[in-house]
């Protein structure tokens, strides 16, 4: 018998992700409804609260509230492992933004922490939820393009401090262009291919500080303390290879790349920081790239995941955006970083976690 019943969900951290939370839960009202938020700074959960008609309270008030039963954990990405930690201690489950936590001990702890609470974990990203990625893995599955042998995945940008009020936390450790835009490309390429085996890469920072283009924000000058330029091969349980470029140090960015080769044809996949996008199919008949019609049953936006994972208790299945896809990914990244350090491939021992989705 599953836990039925619409669940209060609770909010810390009330910063710009938050607002794009609150706009992709209201399509699930029918099983959830946020009642409360909080932030270190209280002024920012007043103000977050009265738009949003929410009560707004300190984060050890909220954590008390008997009512909430799931927290969405939207700190920076260095308080997401004591945030989460304290969350599960008081006996609610949480959902949390990528990444789980900024290193595979302390993601680990989450996870078993959980399960020995017998409570759940959910992490974003959730956008390999959208229906473009349903579709391409069917395409996959039917074999249209045969079996798959490699792949593309890139994102190249020259970071967020042009458009961010607070860009800052961009460049500190559990963040940079790895551990803040490599989790969309992994995840969807762990969705679509299954575990990673085995990475090497090598890493560079170009600027030792950076200018806050952002005219609202107070802080003008960035320290970048983490690399910001990645050249990363992946190799799948599956023997799949994927080369991945990640990098705030390009002046002129170009589309986000994520391809796909196989035996039979390619296929170009859309931007999986996205729900959805066009997808391309090579047709080796004519030569041509011809784009895949994909059905949009519904409107998505961030949080399907953590309504997958409310859905979940009252079904009783895995939830897809779950710890340990997230706790896989980590690794992952992590392992990404530890190669490039030590110039050397790493093995990654999560590599069963990833296929439990």
């Amino acid at each position: 018998m599953g836990d039925k019943g619409i669940k209060k969900i609770g909010i810390i951290g009330c910063g710009v992700v938050a607002e794009q939370y609150i706009n992709g839960l209201g399509l699930f009202s029918n099983i959830l409804e946020i009642v409360a938020c909080a932030d270190l700074d209280n002024s920012k959960a007043n103000k977050f609260a009265d738009k949003y008609g929410l009560t707004a309270l300190k984060v050890e008030e909220l954590l008390e509230v008997k009512e909430i039963s799931i927290v969405l954990n939207l700190t920076v990405p260095k308080a997401h492992f004591t945030v989460s930690l304290s969350i599960l201690n008081s006996g609610k489950h949480v959902y949390s933004e990528k990444p789980l936590a900024l290193n595979y001990a302390d993601g680990e702890k989450i996870i078993k922490l959980a399960e020995k609470q017998n409570l759940k974990v959910g992490c974003a990203p959730d956008t390999f939820l959208g229906f473009s990625t349903k579709k391409i893995k069917n395409i996959l599955d039917s074999g249209t393009i045969g079996e798959v042998i490699g792949g593309t995945a890139s994102f190249v940008s020259h970071g967020h401090e042009s458009w961010h009020p607070n860009a800052g936390f961009y460049y500190q450790k559990g963040a940079g262009p790895l551990f803040d835009m490599g989790p969309y490309y992994i995840t969807s390429l762990v969705y679509l291919l299954g575990p990673v085996e085995e990475v090497f890469a090598v890493s560079s920072r170009a600027f030792a500080e950076r200018k806050n283009l952002n005219s609202s924000s107070e802080k003008k000058n960035i320290k970048v303390e983490v690399d910001t330029h990645y050249l990363v091969f992946l190799k799948f349980k599956n023997k799949n290879t994927i080369n991945m470029t990640m990098s705030f140090d390009v002046w002129k960015p170009y589309k986000p790349i994520l391809e796909l080769y196989g035996t039979k044809s390619s296929i170009k996949l859309p931007d999986p920081n996205n729900f959805e996008g066009s997808i391309s199919l090579f047709n080796t008949l004519n030569s041509k790239w011809e784009k895949i019609e994909v059905v949009k049953e519904m409107e998505l936006g961030r949080g399907i995941g953590l309504a997958d994972m409310v859905e979940s208790m009252s079904e009783n299945f895995i939830h897809k955006a779950n710890g340990y896809l997230a706790l896989h990914v980590l690794n992952v990244m992590e392992s990404i970083q530890l190669s490039a350090n030590k110039n050397k491939p790493v093995s990654i021992k999560s590599k069963e976690l990833g296929i439990k989705y």
